[in-house]
């Protein structure tokens, strides 16, 4: 069962945006089957590490689209994917120390910063990137 489903109540009316979040929902999904189903933690820490890197691409490109358009949220905005990166940066430094296994704490957490994130902060940028021709 996943922990996360995409659904049309989340989309936030940019095509590539919408797409770059079901990736991040499948990766969440992926790193908690792989929980669930014994996976080792090589196999696990390789998905956490290509959630990171994904979410970083798209945060960057979330972050053009905002200098594009003269967002003015975007500071703010920046400072929840700052904030969210550092987190996330830490979760995996302790997986990788060993000082940590990937536990269903960390994985709610990246299920509820997305799905907020996405229902709240990404929501509030749709009609302004649309208005700009950003769809």
């Amino acid at each position: 069962m996943a922990l996360l489903t995409w659904n049309p109540g989340m989309s936030v009316g940019v095509r590539v945006l919408d797409e770059d979040h079901k990736k991040l929902i499948a990766m969440i999904n992926e790193l908690h089957s792989g929980m669930l189903e014994g996976h080792s933690n090589d196999v696990v820490g390789g998905v956490l590490r290509r959630l990171a890197s994904y979410t970083v691409e798209h945060f960057q490109r979330e972050e053009k689209f905002f200098a594009e358009t003269a967002y003015p949220g975007a500071a703010a905005h920046k400072r929840e994917h700052e904030k969210l990166k550092t987190q996330v940066m830490a979760e995996i430094q302790k997986f990788q120390a060993g000082t940590t296994g990937l536990g269903m704490e960390t994985l709610n957490f990246l299920r509820d910063w997305l799905k907020h994130h996405i229902q709240e902060s990404d929501k509030a940028y749709s009609a302004h990137l649309n208005a700009h021709g950003v769809n």
